[in-house]
């Protein structure tokens, strides 16, 4: 059986939808950096699309409950959303 990753099958814009989104509902934390350990794959899940990681790169990022694993492609939409996110201004609310 050949599973697909959904990052295959959509473009980019949806993988970088999925990262949004998970990030806004507390479900994917924000990446201190793009730094990350890489190398073949062992067949963790990937946190972000929750695929097993089978025939790429495997990204290994520390979180904050210990290390969690990501599709190169994954780990390159998870860390440009959080670059964004962190150059953002605070929002203020103003009367």
């Amino acid at each position: 059986m050949n599973e697909r990753m959904p990052h295959e099958e959509s473009p980019a814009k949806d993988l970088g939808f999925l990262v949004w989104d998970k990030v806004e509902r507390g479900r994917l934390f924000l990446l201190r950096d793009p730094k990350c350990w890489a190398g073949p794959a062992t067949g963790n899940q990937c946190v972000v699309c929750e695929q097993r990681i089978q025939d790429d790169n495997e990204c290994e990022v520390t979180g904050p409950d210990g290390p969690v694993f990501a599709h190169l492609a994954c780990h390159t939409a998870w860390s440009l959303e959080s670059q964004v996110r962190r150059r953002r201004p605070a929002f203020t609310a103003t009367s």
